[in-house]
């Protein structure tokens, strides 16, 4: 039996919820494992998604198994048998990816349990887990089910709860967990009175960290470098008598900190930090930092100095204060801190006296290249950052933070049984927990090493973005966490949503593809329907290509890449060979492509144009194919014209355009009417092909500029209402660009060197947030290269396989699968800068030695989609 498994391909959703804040595209995850291939399988979670299986422990060879269940979705789960009170086995996604505690994370699963036992240790193992990497983010979190006794449990923060309803059925578990606050509200104050006296500070209450402490075994009267609690050697000078805590560093790396919570009093804006210090003046080697940190764990600000002297800092800067010395002989200084979050400013005082250097205090926000902070405290620090300034001796005590209590952000575990919208177990705030490990990741499985436990798991599901509640996720991603019953035809396929799972039992392959002919690694393959009224390219990973006639059984997902809708296998099974392929459908490329088809959006027809701006009022991008990041706000439509307004953040809106291969020089024209405004708010970009920047018109909403590099014009002022036209011509042999006002030269400029191809033209506009009322308006765009698009209408024959005719145009002949020409019949199908259907390079005959430009050609192959063009995965031409 031959198994093949798919090709990573990023999955594309784009969804916008009003007043929700989302993670950046880039760092969107999304896992959907639907139990009907092994974890392990390359693209079994999606696509470039699969599991590691990061245990069995204790040497078992523990291992899940797909297994026919008629109570799965889709008649098939992975089932995990845990017999043994020694071992465990949990499945950690790959690759790893970006938790947000703001937005948080969900993961959903339909897990059956038929058997569940308890180990020795009374613990639960994880069914469901997310496993966070960093003790800033703190989300790490799992669920146990305990199917008929009923038991649902967060396993890492020991909260358990009864669900009446627990039986040996499947049950629809989901856990999410979101934000990032934890820890002791203000007022708070800490004097160690009940703390043991020869320990180490971190372990008591709740300080934590990796700073040692106690007495040195070799030398009992010698303390180890750290932080121990002990008794006040000088207690006779103190006003009252008790512990403090001794620190002894600089000839080690470490810290010990304790979360506590405030906010600025709104009455003053303040938080204050206080705590004594005592110097004894032993070394005089900086050695010790007491760090004021944020919720997230971003230091604010900072006391900093030697066993004898204290200095104020704000961390990761060279902001920092006047040296001072303190007391030492036995006697204590007490430090002070104020916040101000109004004025952004930390004032230091020692012993009531404020830093005589910085008498407002040092700007905690002026800190380039440093993570900005919140102004929220949650964390003080005792810290050691050197190893190498020697053994120094001083002491801490009557640490107290105050403010208000932080209201907010709390982190929050919940953990939901069958969708109800209620959870069973709430845990807020949470205590942070986390891994250690290098990247963030889902895992399912049953880790119970000393306990037993037969599980079932129909699907698992998560997603980085965002910790929802039953069915909220529809707003945000487009559709339910809960995977439907799979679509087991082409059809259903073509219909259904981008990650709809798919299991067709029986196709007949009508092409196979690979993109390197030295490592053979297959991209994929198409099959149709016998009538060859619908067609889909299948993409895959590794293994062996497939060959025309053969028959295979294909487990995977909808996806929709570069416009084009395939199917992502996760398995592809052969069942047989010999099958007679559907002939191919001949058409014209006017016929060619289609209009939409259920998940297959139209291809485009496209053709030079001038841009008129002619669109209903609105956003321009997304019309057009104008791409970028502009709202309607900022560059828009209105009235048939393009307003481009100041604001804040940096946007753009971007459009194709192009000269051809040789073309001695490009032109461009643009007509602007004056609105409001002197300071410069746009810039009209003209690019090469690789994106080096050629030249720009730049300007205010009343004033334009001629602009490349850092060469500028002459501003020019529009003192009247009525439409006036900017323009350039650019040479590429010279490098240079000539400007016009309305028709007359404004001169000359030597330009940057570029790949003499023109490639797209851009407007950005400026970062201007007090310039909301200033404008500019644009019409009539003119540019080589620049295209309309209009939908294509009629049959989607999209994914089928096709013969076209024509006159072979252009031809890129690389020598490997990257190579392609192109064909065009007098069809008038077009392309940006040139006519007809670009064709890949037949995988039989990359080099295409018997054929040139200007001959004609009958070409076969499977009609593609790349960036909503038709593209054809070429299987053969023969010229004529």
């Amino acid at each position: 039996m031959k198994r093949l498994f798919p090709l990573t391909l990023a999955l594309l959703v784009v969804v916008s919820i009003s007043g929700y804040c989302d993670v950046p595209p880039a760092n969107r995850f999304l896992l959907w494992y639907l139990g009907n291939t092994l974890p392990t399988n390359p693209n079994s979670a999606g696509p470039g998604i699969q599991f590691t299986k990061q245990y069995p422990v204790g040497g078992g060879l523990l291992d899940g198994v797909v297994v026919d269940d008629p109570e799965a979705t889709d008649g098939k789960a992975l089932f995990i048998s845990d017999n043994s009170t020694s071992d465990m086995v949990w499945y950690r996604s790959q690759p790893g990816c970006v938790f947000d505690n703001a937005s948080g994370v969900t993961i959903v699963g339909r897990v059956k349990v038929t058997r569940d036992v308890h180990g020795d240790d009374g613990g639960a193992g994880e069914n469901l887990s997310i496993l966070d990497s960093t003790e800033g983010s703190g989300l790490r979190s799992g669920y146990h089910w305990g199917g008929a006794n009923g038991h649902v449990v967060e396993t890492i923060r020991g909260v358990s709860a009864e669900f009446p309803a627990g039986d040996g059925q499947y049950h629809i578990l989901r856990m999410t967990a979101q934000g990032n606050v934890y820890g002791k509200q203000c007022p708070w104050s800490e004097d160690f009175t009940n703390y043991s006296v020869g320990a180490a500070l971190v372990g008591q209450d709740e300080w934590i960290g990796n700073a040692a402490g106690g007495y040195d075994p070799q030398n009992p009267t010698q303390l180890l470098s750290g932080l121990t609690v002990v008794e006040d050697p000088d207690e006779s000078t103190r006003p009252t008598y008790g512990k403090v805590v001794a620190f002894v560093g600089g000839d080690a790396v470490f810290q010990g900190y304790t979360r506590v919570l405030a906010a600025a009093d709104p009455n003053t804006n303040e938080m204050v930090v206080e705590f004594d210090i005592k110097g004894t003046a032993t070394n005089l080697k900086n050695c010790w930092f007491v760090d004021i940190n944020d919720v997230n764990g971003v230091n604010i600000c900072q006391w900093y100095g030697s066993d004898g002297t204290c200095r104020p800092r704000i961390a990761g800067t060279v902001n920092v204060g006047s040296p001072r010395n303190l007391t030492c002989s036995g006697q204590w200084d007490h430090l002070k801190i104020v916040i101000n979050t109004q004025t952004k400013k930390a004032k230091f005082y020692l012993n009531g006296e404020v830093d005589p250097a910085y008498p407002d205090g040092l700007d905690y926000t002026n800190r380039p290249g440093v993570q900005p902070c919140t102004d929220q405290i949650g964390q003080i620090a005792i810290r050691s950052p050197w190893d190498y300034q020697g053994r120094n001796l001083l002491y801490f005590d009557n640490f107290s933070v105050n403010g208000v209590p932080v209201t907010q952000g709390f982190r929050t575990i919940k953990l939901y049984v069958d969708e109800n919208p209620e959870p069973v177990i709430t845990i807020s705030p949470a205590s942070p927990q986390w891994t250690g490990w290098a990247n963030n990741f889902f895992g399912f499985g049953s880790t119970s090493i000393t306990g037993q436990q037969d599980v079932y798991f129909d699907w698992v599901t998560a997603t980085n973005r965002g910790a929802f509640a039953p069915g909220e996720e529809v707003a945000v991603l487009g559709y339910s966490l809960v995977p439907g019953a799979p679509v087991n035809t082409i059809d259903g396929a073509k219909t259904s949503p981008d990650g709809t799972p798919v299991v067709i039992p029986e196709a007949i392959v009508t092409a196979s593809f690979t993109n390197n002919l030295t490592e053979m690694m297959p991209i994929g393959f198409a099959i149709e329907k016998p009538d060859r009224t619908a067609g889909i390219r299948v993409v895959q990973n590794g293994g062996y290509a497939t060959s025309p006639g053969e028959k295979v059984s294909i487990v995977g997902f909808t996806a929709t890449v570069d416009g084009e809708r395939v199917i992502l296998a996760s398995e592809v099974t052969s069942v047989g060979f010999g099958s007679e392929v559907p002939a191919p459908l001949a058409m014209n490329q006017k016929a060619s492509g289609g209009g939409t088809f259920g998940g297959q959006p139209n291809v485009w027809n496209v053709q030079p144009a001038i841009e008129t701006f002619s669109y209903p009022d609105g956003a321009l991008v997304g019309r057009n194919l104008w791409s970028g990041n502009a709202p309607a706000s900022r560059i828009g439509v209105t009235g048939g014209v393009l307003r481009v307004q100041g604001g804040a953040g940096a946007v753009t809106a971007a459009h194709a355009a192009g000269t051809a291969f040789g073309a001695e020089s490009f032109e461009m024209t643009i007509k602007m009417k004056r609105g409001i405004g002197t300071t410069n708010i746009w810039q009209l970009f003209a690019y090469d092909s690789a994106g080096v920047e050629l030249v720009r018109w730049y300007g205010s909403g009343t004033t334009a500029k001629p602009r490349i590099g850092g060469s500028v014009l002459p501003a020019i002022t529009l003192t009247d209402d009525n439409w006036h036209t900017l323009g350039i011509k650019y040479t590429f042999a010279t490098n240079t660009a000539e400007f016009f006002f309305d028709g007359v030269s404004k001169g000359t400029i030597v330009g940057l060197t570029g790949n003499d191809v023109l490639g797209r033209v851009e407007f950005a506009l400026y970062d201007q947030p007090a310039l909301t009322d200033n404008y500019a308006l644009f019409d009539d765009l003119q540019v080589d290269g620049f295209t309309v698009a209009t939908p294509a209408v009629g049959l989607s024959n999209v994914g089928l396989l096709v013969r076209i005719y024509g006159k072979i145009t252009e031809m890129n002949i690389t020598g490997d699968l990257d190579g392609w020409f192109r064909v065009e019949d007098g069809s008038c199908v077009n392309q940006p800068a040139a006519s007809g259907i670009q064709c890949r390079v037949p995988e039989s005959d990359t080099i295409m030695p018997f054929v040139q430009v200007g001959d004609y050609v009958e070409v076969t192959g499977v009609m593609g989609v790349r960036n909503g063009l038709r593209y054809l995965w070429t299987t053969e031409y023969t010229k004529y």
